[in-house]
């Protein structure tokens, strides 16, 4: 990732209001299997390429006194899944960005927050299964709507 780029592009969108850090990957498997580059690329693009997203727009937005950073997280960052340790490791670290951010940017006017837990999938499912991944996704007691589902 070249912070060259990343300055370059906060140039080119000018005024942002709203910036939703959304990209990234993830790998899962056992870990002895992921190697050096597969770590280092799960923390250059969910967490790096974030953290220096923000560096690049924040200051104007402090200037202008608005704006909101929303971040996208996911359950992996606050409970274990076996096989997404390192993904895991790179949803808390965003998810300690924006409180972070939120401490930092809140005085200034603006704010950062972190995405609601749990898996949204409103093509399927209005609903968030609380108990984990790959279970059924239908209207149960154990499920919860999704902030925003109709």
């Amino acid at each position: 990732m070249d912070l060259g780029e990343v300055r370059r592009l906060a140039e080119e969108a000018g005024r942002v209001d709203v910036l939703v850090n959304n990209v990234g990957g993830s790998r899962y498997g056992p870990t002895a299997d992921l190697d050096g580059p597969g770590f280092d690329a799960l923390f250059v693009g969910n967490v790096r390429s974030a953290y220096f997203l923000v560096a690049a727009l924040a200051p104007a937005m402090a200037v202008r006194g608005r704006g909101s950073i929303i971040n996208m997280g996911s359950m992996a960052g606050t409970i274990g899944l076996a096989g997404a340790a390192a993904y895991g490791a790179t949803k808390a670290a965003m998810a300690s960005m924006a409180r972070s951010w939120a401490a930092e940017f809140s005085p200034r006017g603006f704010g950062s927050t972190p995405s609601p837990l749990g898996r949204c999938t409103a093509s399927r499912s209005s609903y968030v299964d609380r108990r984990g991944p790959r279970r059924r996704r239908r209207p149960h007691r154990h499920l919860a709507p999704c902030r925003g589902s109709k």
